[in-house]
């Protein structure tokens, strides 16, 4: 078994000429906004945006909250916490989007090429291959990494969660299993984003004496929230409303950073939560599966050209393995949220 170094030091210049250049990506992207948000002129009218995307995306919640009977269901503070930042946040979304759609749609036209001349496309060499394994990881990883980003994200999941029990609420025959179907999804990510909550709130350090009490009452909530869904196929369409107002009261209190109580102790009451698998326990095995791949591919001596996509594809079947299709389903639809789609 021989050791290929001359590859090795080709991906180790490859790995920094790349981060290197996602760096200056984000700083030609942060050095505007940074001038937007400090200039007064540019100030007024960027507030103002936000203010006006943060308000047309809860709108229909609103219409949601008043067809289940829920005009008094305090969402105040809900409705204005995205008016900092939602604007802002759908155009991060939106820029990465089409980032992400040109350089699939540029790989999909090289395989075609290739295919239509019988030679291989540049763009479908090692070092494209490498740089867009590389490049795109890391520009999902910058938009996502940021504690607005985090908060709005969580809003914006228990919002949809809304609207879907309105949509079972007001649905009939056929149209009711899929609307139950979304409801599920919906709520699913809305228990993965409360479990989450010590790191998605972003006001509590990693050692802070705050973070157990913050989790075990992450863990009732969503437990309870557990309960309330498994009474939608005993009590039916009702049961939607009690479960709209919990996600209300959730989102209220955490707009509000009560993160240490999002439901009073009472709707608690008799509420056990289930033991939790290791925090990154998922996410490290598909980084190891990938690593161990691509390690493999370059000791045991096969072509270079390979390795990238044989580490895309090892990346790609330990995440379906680990996390299911019902994660990225979730994913997806928090996005077109996001997005306003």
């Amino acid at each position: 078994m021989s050791i290929d170094f001359q590859l090795l030091s080709k991906i180790q210049q490859t790995v920094l000429l790349d981060a290197l250049f996602v760096v200056l990506v984000i700083s030609f992207y942060k050095g505007p906004l940074w001038v937007i948000r400090h200039l007064p002129m540019t100030r007024q009218k960027w507030d103002r945006w936000n203010e006006r995307t943060a308000e047309k995306s809860f709108q229909e919640m609103s219409r949601s909250l008043h067809t289940l009977g829920l005009d008094d269901a305090p969402s105040d503070s809900l409705r204005a916490a995205g008016k900092a930042s939602a604007g802002e946040i759908r155009l991060r979304y939106r820029i990465l989007t089409f980032i992400i759609g040109a350089v699939a749609g540029d790989m999909v036209m090289a395989v075609v090429k290739t295919i239509e001349t019988g030679q291989l496309a540049p763009d479908l060499r090692p070092r494209n291959l490498l740089t867009a394994v590389i490049i795109t990881p890391i520009l999902i990883w910058a938009a996502d990494h940021n504690p607005a980003v985090s908060r709005y994200r969580f809003l914006i999941a228990t919002r949809a969660a809304i609207q879907l029990c309105e949509a079972v609420y007001s649905s009939a025959g056929d149209d009711r299993p899929s609307a139950l179907r979304a409801l599920d999804q919906a709520c699913a990510n809305v228990r993965r984003s409360v479990l989450r909550i010590h790191r998605v709130h972003g006001s509590l350090g990693r050692f802070s004496p705050r973070r157990h009490s913050v989790k075990r009452n992450a863990a009732l909530v969503a437990a309870k929230l557990q309960q309330m869904e498994d009474q939608v196929d005993t009590r039916g369409a009702e049961s939607m409303k009690d479960l709209a107002r919990v996600l209300v009261t959730i989102a209220n209190n955490y707009a509000e950073s009560k993160i240490g109580q999002l439901l009073p102790e009472a709707d608690l009451e008799g509420v056990v939560a289930p033991e939790g698998r290791a925090p990154g326990l998922r996410l490290a095995a598909v980084v190891l599966a990938t690593a161990i791949v691509a390690c493999s591919w370059i000791l045991l001596g096969y072509p270079g050209e390979g390795m990238p996509i044989a580490a895309g594809a090892a990346a790609a079947l330990s995440s379906i393995a680990a996390y299911g299709p019902r994660a990225a389903m979730a994913r997806v639809a928090e996005l077109r949220n996001i997005l306003g789609f």
